[in-house]
């Protein structure tokens, strides 16, 4: 049982309470002394000074003592515990703190509080713990009868070997005797946020609450351990960046939730004060900064809010030089710099997901839903250490719930994300494979148009002709004959092994269609002859694109002469070239029009495959013949 009992003063007593039948004047002095009495500092302070009174009540295990504390602010950080004992002025000085958990932010004054306890249980021995494990220095006075008897000291500036007792918070032991009454008075300072907690429990009760919080940790730790795990075990499967930029922040964010809660002071660096202090500005900096590369590859900012993407990767880059100063300035500069980081990243991140949400994006409402949650979770925690809401388990571990939440909505909106990517890859997939059908289909429909277009050019008439013409000519004239099958077989070769390729050097396509004209003129006892100038011998052409032309123009050209020729000239222009194929058949004009034969089939499916839309073919009748004209882009496919 807890009861506050108060000082009142015997004058203001006799003020209340005095028969009804004085006399005026001395009803005015009264009043007069009343009002002084009730302005006067020290008698505030008398009215607001509690006295908590220890008994065997079962409920009184753990309380908490905010409603008990009185508070001094000293902005200098120049009183000691003796000003306090020998100066009166200064005891008058402390005002009473009221429900609320003393929360001040970031400040540079000390602060000290007094508490008056009385014992009347069986009790001797308690604890006073400071539930603030980030307090850098903490000083505890134990006074009776003006008199210093004992003098402990904590905080994080101090190995955590020295500690009177080995825990993740402040833990000083108190003895009072039955019966007794002692003062406390205690002296904070620190360069992180001003705020001390304080509660008064049986070493019993510390016992249970140490049990309970081992086992909440441990499931929140594990947890965490476990997504950090599975995250990275799918970076390593699927290959998204996405997962280890996640590993990164669900390791870093257990790491500053280590460092928050007093445990990796205690497990990790002991011996080390200074990097204490100094590893959570490092560890805020670090876990935001994947959180920041996670939101961009989560929510696509790059590509989808091209806007704000570059907002992000600013803030990325100054909590990379947030990491880089942990280790260079002052830590109470560090701490200040992170909130408002820290704040300008929580606009930054909700403000995306909002438009992506807007945009109808699914893993965007994850998102937002996942931030919501761990808001919602510090929110909580926040009301609680304001008084504002009881101590409850839901408000106790309210930061650790709201995380758990958020890394367990993100996993899920991640996994949203892949398997949409997924099926965006199986679509494209699928759509690759009817493609590459189509053009499966094309390069056949090539291919026969290729064995079309060597059954137009080698029909059997001609090489029944031409074997005739062989026959004939072994009995008049066998060195014709010879040479005939000779240029034949050649140009059978040639143009079989030229057909296998996407394209040959111009100079190549000219002697094929100059040997073609040989085989022409012994066959036909006609004189055809080519003459080439201006071009490139090297410049890439598609195969038998020449030639098709050249036996185009002696079908339609030359029914009845004994001789022609043929003209190819380049010329280049710009970014592509012209080969303008002439002939002097003479009437070539009426039967060269037709675009729909096999040869110009052929013609178009090898440019086209090779230039796509990039080449355009002409032919007209000029002065004295017939010219087609071929406009290539430079340099091949």
């Amino acid at each position: 049982m807890i009861s506050k009992k108060r000082h009142y003063f015997h004058g203001f007593q006799i003020a209340l309470f005095s028969p009804l039948h004085w006399d005026l004047n001395r009803f005015w002095i009264q009043l007069l002394v009343l009002i002084v009495v009730l302005s006067n500092t020290s008698f505030h302070n008398l009215m607001a000074r509690p006295l908590v009174i220890l008994d065997d009540s079962e409920n009184f295990s753990k309380v908490s003592l905010n409603p008990y504390l009185l508070l001094l602010e000293d902005p200098q950080s120049s009183i000691t515990i003796q000003d306090l004992l020998h100066k009166p002025d200064l005891n008058n000085a402390f005002q009473a703190n009221g429900e609320a958990t003393p929360n001040f932010g970031f400040t540079k004054s000390s602060y000290w509080i007094r508490l008056e306890i009385q014992n009347q249980s069986s009790q001797t021995k308690w604890l006073l713990q400071l539930a603030y494990p980030l307090m850098d220095q903490v000083d505890l006075y134990v006074i009776q009868k003006k008199r210093i008897v004992s003098r402990l000291q904590g905080g994080d500036t101090i190995e955590f070997n020295r500690r009177q007792i080995k825990h993740r918070t402040v833990l000083f032991p108190v003895r009072i005797g039955q019966n007794q009454e002692l003062t406390i008075c205690m002296r904070f300072k620190t360069d992180g946020a001003m705020e001390f907690p304080l509660f008064w429990m049986t070493e019993s009760e510390f016992h249970d609450q140490s049990h309970e919080e081992q086992f909440i940790f441990g499931l929140y730790y594990g947890i965490v351990l476990i997504l950090a795990f599975y995250n990275l075990v799918l970076f390593f499967i699927i290959r998204d960046a996405s997962y280890i930029y996640y590993f990164f922040y669900i390791t870093g964010y257990g790491c500053l939730q280590f460092i928050l809660n007093g445990l990796a002071f205690e497990y990790l660096w002991p011996g080390q004060p200074w990097w204490a202090n100094h590893s959570l500005t490092f560890m805020i900096g670090w876990t935001f900064f994947w959180s920041l590369q996670f939101t961009r590859s989560f929510l696509d900012t790059p590509n989808q809010l091209k806007k704000t993407d570059p907002v992000l990767l600013i803030l990325m880059l100054l909590m990379f030089g947030l990491m880089l100063l942990s280790f260079f300035l002052d830590y109470s500069l560090n701490i200040v710099l992170s909130g408002v980081l820290v704040l300008l990243f929580s606009i930054c991140v909700i403000f995306a997901g909002i438009l992506r949400g807007r945009d109808g994006t699914i893993v965007a409402r994850y998102f937002l839903l996942a931030w919501l949650a761990l808001l919602i979770g510090v929110s909580i925690y926040s009301l609680k250490g304001f008084g504002i809401l009881p101590a409850t388990f839901l408000t106790e571990y309210g930061l650790q719930i709201g995380s758990i939440i958020e890394m367990s909505l993100l996993s899920m909106g991640l996994g949203v994300k892949i398997n949409k990517i997924n099926q965006e890859k199986e679509e494209a997939r699928r759509k690759v494979l009817e493609i590459s059908n189509l053009n499966e289909s094309a390069q056949k429909h090539l291919a026969r148009l290729e064995t079309e277009l060597l059954k137009q050019n080698i029909q059997p008439h001609f090489l029944l002709n031409s074997i005739n013409a062989t026959i004939v000519w072994l009995q008049d004239d066998p060195a014709n004959a010879s040479k005939l099958l000779e240029t034949l077989a050649d140009e059978l070769r040639i143009m079989l092994d030229y057909s296998k390729k996407d394209l040959i050097p111009l100079q190549d396509e000219i002697e094929l269609c100059r040997m073609h004209l040989d085989v022409m003129s012994l066959r036909h006892d006609k004189q055809f002859i080519l003459r080439a100038r201006n071009f490139d011998g090297d410049e890439p052409i598609p195969p038998l694109i020449l030639h098709t032309i050249i036996e185009n123009g002696l079908t339609h050209g030359f029914p009845n002469q004994s001789k022609g020729y043929f003209t190819i000239s380049v010329r280049k222009s710009g970014q592509s070239f012209q080969i303008r194929v002439f002939n002097n058949g003479r009437s070539a004009n009426e039967g060269n029009t037709n675009r729909q034969g096999l040869g110009f089939q052929y013609i178009e499916s090898r440019m086209n495959e090779s230039y796509g839309d990039q080449w355009s073919l002409s032919a007209r009748s000029v002065k004295y013949g017939w010219q087609v004209q071929l406009d290539i882009p430079l340099g091949g496919s």
